[in-house]
């Protein structure tokens, strides 16, 4: 019996969350992972809504791969460096969420020590990879950009036949999100264009803030949330709106969910930071706002104007097509692993 051929190479994935799909962290883990096997790449993932750090440790032993990825730097990558150590293995650090953008936290949390060692420090675009740099100006040769990646639509982004015009905000419910900003300037269109409506989809991850978000729920005839949602159902949503929005306060990098609301040729409304401008081109491929009066006169335009809304979301479909592709990353993930593993970087 002949054995079957040894893939190239073997990779274990450490990530905060898998098990919650709906989760950032965990869609982009899933569909990474999905496309390295594609690649014939050996990989598992090890998660810490599974397990825990001793478990962890133990099944990394036991698979044995050639380098280990830490897809957060906060929650993983002291895990990553001492299963790495365990191993004399290299592992490399995934830089994502909103922490990086938080100076003392990502300074004063993240040891020194997980950063020196690592081979690769790994970020999604140039911005958040300068952003790095000077935050650790000696990490600045080992800052890897992997272009990230969305599944596309399987069908085209058609608006449904309601007479409602729906702004869907997909989060998960915490102050970094800034779930709460939108109920007010939608408030004032609402009393304008009465089909307007606010839904909300997310998990709860702060129960303090969901209680506040809730309660603006319930004082607002126009808003609902539609509690956590299977990934695996999102798309039936993004068909349903009109525009995606995404308020956050910071973003390490493209919010899935608006690299999925794009790819469904919907128009985005989104905050003017970082983050979110490495992916919108405010006026091109979607539309940018930094205050609530910018926020009101843009998603005014957004009702009145289907053409632009409907060019905004083309647009936007076309460039997720162009530079998000998810084989794309992939590839650019394992070349990083292979470059490692042979002793190149």
């Amino acid at each position: 019996m002949i054995a079957p051929e040894r893939s190239p190479l073997k990779s274990a994935l450490i990530t905060p969350c898998y098990l919650q799909s709906t989760v950032g962290n965990a869609v982009t883990v899933r569909r990474i992972e999905s496309s390295l096997r594609k690649l014939g790449c050996e990989v598992e993932v090890f998660s810490l809504d599974a397990m825990g750090v001793k478990e962890i440790a133990e099944r990394v032993t036991a698979f044995s791969p050639d380098v280990v990825h830490a897809f957060h730097a906060i929650h993983c990558g002291a895990i990553a460096m001492e299963a790495a150590k365990e191993l004399s293995i290299p592992y490399v650090v995934g830089i994502t969420g909103t922490d990086i953008y938080s100076e003392s936290s990502f300074s004063a949390v993240v040891e020194r020590e997980i950063l020196d060692n690592a081979s690769a420090l790994i970020v999604f675009h140039e911005d958040v990879g300068k952003r790095l740099a000077e935050l650790v100006p000696s990490m600045g040769g080992r800052i890897t950009v992997i272009p990230q990646g969305v599944t596309l639509a399987a069908e085209e982004g058609e608006e449904s036949g309601s007479s409602l015009f729906t702004f869907f905000f997909p989060a998960g419910l915490r102050p970094v999100k800034n779930n709460l900003f939108p109920f007010k300037p939608i408030e004032q269109l609402w009393h304008s264009y009465p089909q307007v409506r606010l839904v909300l989809a997310g998990p709860v991850l702060e129960i303090l803030y969901t209680e506040e978000v809730m309660e603006s729920v319930a004082a607002h005839p126009f808003a609902s949330w539609l509690g956590e949602v299977d990934h695996a159902e999102m798309p039936i949503l993004y068909r349903e709106c009109q525009v995606i929005l995404n308020c956050s306060i910071s973003e390490g990098g493209m919010a899935n969910s608006l690299l999925e609301g794009m790819a469904h040729a919907k128009a985005v409304l989104v905050s003017d930071v970082e983050g979110n401008r490495s992916l919108v081109t405010d006026g091109v491929n979607g539309l940018l706002f930094a205050s609530e009066e910018e926020f009101i006169a843009k998603a005014e335009r957004l009702i009145v104007d289907s053409e632009f809304r409907k060019k905004l979301g083309s647009q936007g479909q076309s460039y997720v097509r162009q530079n998000c592709s998810p084989e794309n990353e992939a590839r650019v993930c394992l070349d990083l692993y292979m470059k490692i593993k042979n002793g190149e970087l």
